[in-house]
This record gives C-alpha cells, structure tokens and sequence, in this order.
C-alpha cells in the first residue's frame, strides 16, 4: 500500500527510515544537542545522506518527567527548523501534541503530524482534516504528557474493553524474555500444534529476538549483553492482552479520523512502545507488529533507544542502545513495518540491509491421512500444521505470519471432496527456485500424488508471490497467475496483508473472485 504525506507517497513494501531531530533541550537521549537552528538543520541533513527519508521535528520532549512546554515555546523551537528543511525538499515530520504546533508546521513546509496522543484533541483531528499531510496516530493509554494517571482510556476516550488474556482465536500470548542466545523455540499455533519457532498462534504469531541466524550479520549479538529485568508490573499500565488492547485502540481512532475525513491512505499507525506501558508489554507489541498490519494502515516502529531495548538487550545507559535499536528496527520490518523512527540513521541502513524478501504461500489439502469421516477436517488442519511446521524447519527462513484456516469449494476439479486452505508469509533468503524444491520435498512427505491436474491432494503449497521478484516459465510462474480468481487465496492473503500489491505491481482485491469460494473455518468448528 502506499502512505501519503503531501506531495511524498511511500510504497510501504519496502521500510522508510525516519531520522529523529529534537530540537528540545531535555529530550531522554539526546536532549540539547541539536537545540540551536544550524545545529538542527545540519544534522538533519547528514541524517538525510545516511538514508533517512522522513526527519522528524521534536520540540517537546515526552520521556516521564518532562516538564509541559508552551505552544509559544514550541513553535520557536521547531517552525524555523521546519521551514528551512522543507525549502530543501525534505520530508519533513512535526512531532507534536499541539494542534497550533501542528498547524503552523504543516503551513512551514511539514508533509506529516506525528502525534503522540494519537489525535485524541478534537482540535488536533480538525488540523488533519483541512490539510494533506500524512498522520502517524500513536497509541498511549494515559493519553498525554500530564494526564492523570488513572486516565487509562483507548484512543479516543473510549473505554479499555476487559479483553481475556487469549486472543480471538484463543491462542494465548508466549512470554516476552530478554534477549538471550537460544536454540529455535516451540510454539502452540493451530489446534494446539507445536511449531518449532517462536509465534504466537493463530493471529498470534511473532519473531524470537535472538534467532539461529544472528550469526550471519543480521543484528546485535545478545550473548554480549547481560540481560536486565523485565518490569511485568506497573500501576498505570493496561491490565491485560495488550497486543488486542492496542489493536483495537487504533482501529478506532484511524476509524474516526477516516469519519472526520482524511484518506485512508494518509493514516500509519504506531503502537506507542514505551509511552504508558511496561517494558514486557512493549517488547510483546514489538515481537507481533505483524498483528497491526491486518488493520490495513502503515505500521511505524519506534524502538530507538527506549527503556524496552535497555533491559531487553541488558544496556543500561540509552546512548549505548543503537545497534540494539537497529536490530529492533530490522525485526519490526521482518514483521510488517513500513516506517521505523530512529536515533542514529547510518547504523540502522546498515542493519535493513539484511532485510530478507517476503514470500507468501497458499497451503491446501483434500485428502485426510488418517481419521474418521466425522474427522476429516480436523486431520486437513492437522497436516496444513505440519506443513507450516516444516516450512519453520527452511534455512534462513522465518515464520510471520499465519492466516485462519478456510474451507472451500473445489475448484477446476469440482468432483472431489472440500478443501482446507490458509495462506503463510514468510520471511526468507532462499531463491524462489531453491523455495520451490523446498516446498515440493514437504509436500512428498506428506503424501502428495501428482497425477491429476488441480485434483485431490493431501498437501498442496504454491508460491503466491516473492518480493522483487518476477518470473514466467515452466517451471516457476510468480506472481501466481491464477491468484486473484481464487476467493481460498484472496481471503486468507487479504486477512493477513490488507492492501497487498504483488510484486509485479497488481493490487490484490476480490473484484475478480470467480471459484473457489471460501469460509473461514471458527475455533467451535474444530
């Protein structure tokens, strides 16, 4: 999908760096040195070579603690700065609470309004609505610097459902540790399916912070940090499932601006690490960002040198916590993030170099391997979960993301019985030919016969689409030719990848369903 902001678009398949600029004299890590105007505008610059797209302009500082500044003080802190960055066709961001800040920022030159209390002042969403800039609506539960502490509301102002400590599905959350070499970890996902790899379940998935591959270069080594504890406990934070409680909050309020009339195209999202919640809270936020994709907006990561990464990786001291940072910045792009907001800009390039394509897969299966006539769907799901088992097994390969399971009608060949199917993403560094053979080994292992085009088969996997990728001939067509005819693909795929465009620039809608038709198969089903 693509976020606009002005006369900026951003294609959010590949991540944006956003260069953090605070022009505040307080700011928690870097408070005061880019206080005067040339500092500013010099370090934004630099930031700009190293590979920022967006600066972000902060004249407030939000760290516990900071002192509330006046709208006058902001403004002559930040709209100079503004001004002269966007003179130079910068995109630039105003980081701001304050619609009057917001206002004069966006008349300066500002392409986006990062508010960190997510547009709650009605004065704020009035701002957005009569201009054109990008919005980055960020969730924090004591709604601003200031507000009481008891003022544990959504976005919005309405109250936090008692959401239950399982998600929809019921698949319950694994804990968040602190970072620490370990081997691959097993996972409940579908119908209580050990996956060897750390997720979170069916809509619950997420990524193991210190996995197998560290080694090749892709992130900082936690064997060199000496972990620190996790707080698991604070009055103020949410009580709760906090990944389904941040969700929700921010469904809502793009929801109401999108009421309010802004685009849905101008909307990201953040949720909000580190600002009202615990340091467990926020690294579980972190590990399942691929949750905030399904709503279909942007997602913008913001881990630069918060508390989280200091007692995640065990580094006391927040300018220490660059390379940290970076390596949370790649896993939140791993995840779905389509912006990540950061300190030191060169560190993190350097880092998203290492970004593995995306590979998605369709799964299906008709012929149970074992069961009775009454268990026959549980026994397609059970080897549509060892399928997906396997594909956690693939070298330098990592599980995303998991769509429901779906029951549908045959297609091509309608004399056979229905159909289990889902849709996987991966992340990966495996050549689509080399996923092929891959894919066509754990299909033989789970019984595939090959004998009847489109016909009955225990385990079938198809490469859907691979990112960057484009190809037309015998023996490997991508993106799949046949994707958009299928309501069993375009409904798992548009469950997990809202908005998606295939790598050859189509966007995936079901305008052009014609076979196949799907229904998501319930939990009191199985």
């Amino acid at each position: 999908m693509i976020w606009r902001c002005g006369t900026y678009s951003f294609d959010s398949r590949m991540p944006v760096i956003m260069g953090i600029l605070n022009v505040t004299p307080d700011s928690f890590s870097d408070g005061g040195q880019h206080h005067a105007v040339d500092d500013a505008i010099a370090h934004a610059k630099r930031m700009v070579d190293e590979g920022a797209l967006i600066i972000d302009v902060g004249g407030e500082s939000t760290r516990p603690g900071a002192e509330e500044v006046s709208v006058e003080e902001e403004l002559d802190r930040t709209v100079e700065v503004v001004r002269a960055l966007a003179a130079q066709d910068i995109c630039v961001s105003i980081d701001t609470r304050k619609p009057e800040v917001a206002r004069a920022c966006v008349e300066a030159g500002a392409s986006v309004i990062n508010d960190v209390t997510g547009f709650t002042d009605p004065a704020m969403v009035e701002v957005a609505a009569n201009c054109d800039a990008g919005l980055i609506v960020m969730h924090w539960d004591k709604g601003g610097v200031g507000a009481p502490a008891s003022d544990a509301v959504c976005r919005g102002g309405v109250e936090a459902p008692p959401f239950a400590a399982t998600r929809a599905e019921g698949a319950s959350h694994p804990s968040s540790q602190p970072m620490q070499p370990t081997s691959a970890s097993a996972s409940t996902l579908k119908g209580g399916v050990q996956y060897p790899c750390r997720t979170r379940g069916s809509g619950d998935r997420g990524i193991d912070p210190s996995r197998e591959n560290s080694s090749e270069g892709r992130g900082f080594d936690p064997s060199s940090a000496q972990p620190m504890h996790l707080a698991v406990t604070d009055a103020t934070a949410f009580q709760g499932d906090i990944v389904a409680h941040v969700c929700d909050c921010l469904r809502s309020q793009a929801s109401m601006l999108e009421a309010a009339g802004v685009a849905r195209d101008r909307i990201a999202i953040d949720p909000g690490p580190g600002f009202g919640k615990t340091g467990k809270q926020s690294l579980e936020l972190m590990r399942n960002l691929q949750e905030l994709v399904h709503l279909g907006y942007p997602v913008v990561a913001a881990p630069s040198r918060k508390r989280y990464v200091g007692e995640a990786y065990g580094i006391e001291n927040a300018a220490d916590r660059d390379e940290a940072s970076a390596t949370e910045a790649l896993m939140a792009c791993e995840l779905g993030a389509s912006v990540v907001r950061m300190h030191n800009v060169a560190t993190t390039a350097a880092m998203l170099e290492h970004l593995r394509p995306y590979c998605v897969l369709a799964l299906g299966a008709n012929v149970a391997l074992v069961g009775t006539d009454e268990e026959i769907q549980e026994s397609l799901i059970a080897q549509l979960n060892q399928a997906i088992a396997d594909l956690c097994l693939l070298p330098d390969s990592q599980l995303i993301d998991v769509s429901s399971f779906y029951e549908s009608e045959p297609a091509y060949v309608e004399d056979q019985e229905k159909f289990v199917n889902a849709v996987v993403l991966l992340r990966t560094s495996l050549a689509p030919r080399d996923m092929l053979r891959y894919i066509h080994a754990i299909e033989d292992r789970l019984g595939r016969v090959r004998t009847l085009r489109n016909g009955p088969r225990t385990c079938d996997i198809d490469i859907l689409d691979y990112q960057l990728y484009v190809s037309n001939d015998e023996e490997l067509t991508l993106p799949h030719p046949r994707i958009l005819e299928r309501d069993f693909v375009v409904k798992p795929l548009l469950e997990i990848l809202p908005g998606h465009v295939l790598s050859d620039g189509t966007l995936v809608t079901s305008d052009h369903v014609s076979l196949g038709w799907a229904k998501q198969i319930t939990r009191e089903k199985l």
